[in-house]
């Protein structure tokens, strides 16, 4: 009987393409919350501060669902290993400006951040 266990994958999956989606379904997420908060909901925003009609409860909403899908997006390629100590170090300045106004980063965005400091350390003594 084989031990699956012991065997490698068939496909193994390529670190740095997992990192890639990862960091192009981010940026879009982004961009697209960006572009809506600019084009649609600061207008309104701007507008009920100054005396206009509150902000419609779809714009509200798009907005939410907008901020959500990003947030997700954030989460998941956080917790993606990066591939390369650059990736880690794109993960600490994003985190960095991402979390500036509040006391500490959340314990997953930390945990992610040193495992791949932990994996990237260990690979790195290998191969030296």
């Amino acid at each position: 009987m084989r031990n699956e266990s012991l065997s490698p994958p068939i496909n193994p999956v390529d670190p740095s393409a997992v990192w890639a989606a990862a960091m192009v379904n981010f940026e879009t997420a982004r961009t697209d919350e960006v572009a809506y908060d600019r084009t649609t909901w600061r207008p309104a925003y701007r507008a009920s501060g100054n005396g206009g009609s509150n902000i419609p409860d779809s714009v509200d909403s798009q907005m939410e669902l907008l901020t959500d899908v990003r947030c997700d997006a954030e989460d998941k390629l956080i917790a993606t290993p990066a591939p390369n100590l650059a990736g880690v170090i794109w993960k600490i300045e994003y985190a960095r400006k991402r979390w500036e106004e509040f006391e500490d980063w959340p314990n997953d965005w930390w945990n992610s951040v040193m495992s791949d400091l932990a994996r990237l350390s260990i690979q790195g003594r290998v191969a030296a």
